[in-house]
């Protein structure tokens, strides 16, 4: 049962290696069982970092190599407003399922794409997540050296405690850091409240048998149509936009659906390009919500801006996001390519590894728990950079090499553990 395990293992990871699945059946019984077992993971480990290497981008840095942001992130670098990669991955795949000749972003923000709103990642959450690209300045206020066998923030000379305690005064350099992410999450905690507010009015409605009167739709819309929310009350073709061929009839019908809602040309009169950051989207849908709305279809809009038809549930709140109900989650670090190491508290959509890079290479990104300076757990996760197994040992033989005491720590495998949910 075990070596059918291996062999199932060995296929999924690389594409069903015949070397490996012939290392599986060369396993024969006895005393030689134990060592056949360990060179097929030894050979598994190898061809793990193998695709590892494959998939992540690398930069030639003198000598050696450095690791990339995962390609499929590049995306949150290029954007302006560097909105958050996984998000952004999400538009980015019905842009390309689309025929458009516009580039992505312009497409994203001014073309079509302004238009689509899509339930496995909300519009809203595309505009709130925005990720932190610090400046030099500000990262001076992550930047953590070993000290006496501890890590300390080089800022205040303070040992570093992550993930960050609660309710204990807060320093200088950690209410810096709390200010840019506080910064960031301004729009969630207002369409937060706001919609909270809506809620309580539809479902009191809805309780006293209130009638949905046009006038009482726009009482209780208006605030969140205000910050550009509530798109499914608003446009006819909500839920085909999310589909990239022609779903409705014909593909007049097709086109229809996207040209009554256009605003302006992309071209002028003259032949010249309109400049799209003067004249604003090309598309745009109407404020008025659609005629013949119920309590039930506010209801299910709202539903939408929360999070409801994502895959992992509804949105986490901006309290959530801050303070993860989960032990130990949330500390994070990196290696910027001259060796320098900064580190934070990861805020969801606000504060990722790409925060403590600005998008660019580096040695090594992962997760710490730290107290008191004393590191408890070392993990070498991260969606933005996925390091190998020889780049996690070197990592852990230049920190002990520095002084670093991890005689406490637990060192956690390259895979992450997949817990079953009860």
């Amino acid at each position: 049962m075990h070596l059918r395990r291996l062999r199932t293992a060995a296929t999924a990871l690389v594409g069903g290696s015949l070397a490996v699945a012939a290392s599986c059946r060369a396993h024969t019984a006895g005393s030689s069982n134990e060592a056949d077992r360990n060179d097929a993971i030894v050979q598994l480990q190898r061809q793990a970092d193998k695709a590892r290497r494959k998939a992540q981008e690398r930069v030639r840095l003198g000598t050696q190599e450095v690791l990339g942001m995962t390609p499929k992130l590049w995306l949150e670098a290029l954007d302006e407003e560097h909105r958050y990669g996984s998000f952004l991955y999400h538009y980015w795949q019905r842009w390309e399922a689309s025929r458009t000749r516009w580039m992505f972003f312009d497409w994203l923000d001014h073309g079509r794409g302004s238009l689509i709103d899509l339930p496995a990642c909300p519009r809203r959450l595309l505009e709130e997540g925005k990720t932190i690209y610090m400046s030099r300045e500000q990262l001076k206020l992550c930047e953590v050296q070993i000290h006496e066998g501890r890590l300390i923030w080089c800022a205040d000379g303070e040992p570093v405690t992550l993930p960050s305690p609660v309710g204990l005064p807060e320093t200088p350099r950690a209410h810096a850091i709390s200010d840019l992410v506080e910064g960031r999450l301004a729009t969630t905690r207002r369409r937060e409240r706001l919609l909270s507010e809506a809620r309580v009015e539809v479902v009191n409605a809805l309780h006293q048998g209130k009638p949905a009167t046009p006038e009482a739709l726009i009482a209780v819309t208006a605030p969140l149509i205000a910050e550009g929310l509530l798109r499914p009350l608003r446009d006819p073709y909500f839920h085909e936009r999310g589909n990239p061929g022609a779903t409705i009839q014909d593909e007049t019908s097709y086109q229809l659906m996207w040209e009554q809602f256009k605003v302006h040309s992309l071209w002028r009169p003259d032949g010249k390009r309109i400049n799209r950051h003067q004249e604003g989207p090309a598309y745009e849908l109407p404020s008025a919500v659609l005629p013949g709305l119920g309590w039930a279809d506010v209801l299910e809009a709202l539903e939408h801006e929360e999070g409801g038809g994502m895959k992992d549930g509804p949105l986490p709140t901006a309290d959530m996001r801050l303070r993860p109900n989960k032990p130990g989650k949330g500390g994070i670090f990196a290696i910027d390519q001259f060796g320098t190491m900064h580190a934070g508290q990861k805020v969801s959509g606000a504060f990722h590894h790409s925060s403590l890079t600005c998008g660019h290479c580096c040695r090594f990104a992962g997760n710490l728990t730290v107290q008191d300076g004393r590191v408890l757990k070392i993990t070498p996760h991260s969606g933005h950079y996925v390091p190998t197994e020889a780049e996690y040992e070197a990592l852990l033989e230049s920190w002990r090499r520095d002084g670093l005491d991890l005689s406490g720590a637990e060192i956690a495998g390259l895979v992450k553990e997949r817990k079953t949910r009860s």
